[in-house]
């Protein structure tokens, strides 16, 4: 018996078929300007801010302040954002 996949898309169905996503990564030289990056990323994908809060279980607020680039963002609220924005990997150069 083969295995059974719960697909949720037609894209998560392409990924399946094709052997998976192609890989999205972020690469972030300077932490104090990745809001701007964040924000041209939701927008060409034509998502809210509420909807990437959703996918990413960030607050909103939290959202506005890293596109915003106020304060340094917490690492696992740049992770979770990535991801929910569909990057697979983030590069930090130090």
């Amino acid at each position: 018996m083969g295995k059974i996949f719960k697909v949720n898309s037609a894209e998560e169905m392409c990924d399946l078929m094709c052997g998976g996503p192609e890989e999205k990564i972020l690469y972030v030289d300077d932490i104090h300007h990745i809001g701007s990056l964040r924000h041209d990323e939701r927008c060409s994908l034509g998502l809210t801010a509420a909807e990437v809060s959703i996918r990413s279980g960030v607050h909103i607020n939290t959202i506005w302040r890293i596109e915003r680039n106020e304060g340094i963002p917490r690492l696992d609220g740049i992770t979770l954002v990535a991801k929910a924005l569909g990057f697979t990997e983030i590069h930090f150069a130090l």
